[in-house]
């Protein structure tokens, strides 16, 4: 089976986590809301009517409108194929956002809401693996001689366009063998639906949405990484800059494996009742007395302004883009 675009970039490490997003398919209130806002810019722009009161959706037309060629018109949301020039067999296929020419040549668009960039949710134009496959696919197919990428951030009824670098016929090869090795690599690991693909851990793993049922990031850390891991956290000063980002890659694990497990246990002791730990313990629920809260929102509409009062800045440790 081809890997789709967007699963080039993940598909390089590893095999398996496209068939987990195909057995495991991931949404969110987030994820949704990129699909609603590409849906209805995409529909503007074909039907050239711009009534949209999302604001998002009215930033991205217009910054199609001013920045595209709209006389030699677009493709959007229309398929495509990446074949391979040497051999005549398909590599990949999908859809991409928008395909259409700015003064200089071809260009493709993805729109992308802002907090995926800066989350570092997205590969940078010029390593983006899917927007490549779509503009060699174009640019193989019509013969231009150049291209560029765009991702088009999206946020707050404002947007901010990312550009690769404009790629000539004689800087396509590189992306064009990768794109042949992920689906070699594919086929090797598995290649069909009915045979399971290898699973390959690494950092990649943070980008993964399906990750959570994927056995190679939910092991035991010693089974997955060897004793040598732990070494971060059973020596004083165990985490040098040599094994940072694999211990950061152990908390990761521990944190969801250690939420998983609870979700698992709370929900065997909600069917089978409290588990006994030893012959006087048992773990399971209790009633504890609530909380005493305020409604900020209420008291300040009630002018007790004195009553309410912000906490000071505080650090929160995530993933972010460098």
């Amino acid at each position: 089976m081809n890997v789709r675009p967007s699963g080039l970039q993940i598909a390089e490490h590893c095999s398996l986590a496209g068939w987990l997003a195909r057995e495991y398919p991931h949404t969110s209130e987030a994820a949704e809301r990129g699909n609603d806002v590409d849906r209805e810019v995409s529909a503007e722009l074909k039907s050239g009517v711009y009534t949209s009161e999302d604001p998002d959706v009215r930033a991205c037309v217009e910054w199609v409108k001013q920045n595209l060629d709209m006389q030699q018109g677009l493709a959007i949301h229309e398929r495509i194929e990446l074949i391979d020039p040497d051999t005549g067999e398909l590599l990949t296929a999908g859809t991409p956002d928008v395909v259409g020419r700015d003064f200089d040549g071809l260009v493709v668009v993805d729109f992308k809401k802002r907090e995926q960039w800066f989350a570092a949710r997205l590969a940078p134009p010029d390593e983006n693996l899917q927007l490549h496959a779509y503009a060699l696919a174009h640019a193989l197919s019509s013969g231009v001689p150049g291209y560029q990428l765009c991702l088009l951030l999206f946020g707050d009824g404002e947007v901010e366009a990312k550009f690769s670098r404009t790629y000539t016929a004689a800087d396509w090869r590189p992306y064009l063998e990768r794109i042949r090795r992920i689906s070699a690599r594919a086929l090797d690991d598995g290649g069909n639906d009915s045979v399971r693909p290898k699973g390959y851990s690494g950092p990649h793993c943070t980008g993964c949405y399906q990750r959570s049922h994927c056995p190679h990031w939910m092991l035991p850390p010693i089974e997955a990484h060897g004793a040598g891991v732990l070494t971060a956290v059973t020596q004083p000063g165990g985490i040098t800059t040599a094994n940072a980002s694999r211990a950061l890659v152990l908390y990761m694990q521990l944190a969801e494996a250690h939420e998983r497990l609870g979700e698992m246990l709370r929900a065997f002791v909600a069917a089978e009742g409290p588990i006994a730990v030893g012959e006087e313990k048992q773990w399971g629920p209790i009633t504890c007395q609530g909380r005493k809260s305020a409604d900020v929102s209420a008291l300040e509409k009630a002018g007790l302004h004195q009553f309410v009062k912000r906490g000071q800045p505080y650090q929160s440790f995530r993933m972010s883009r460098r």
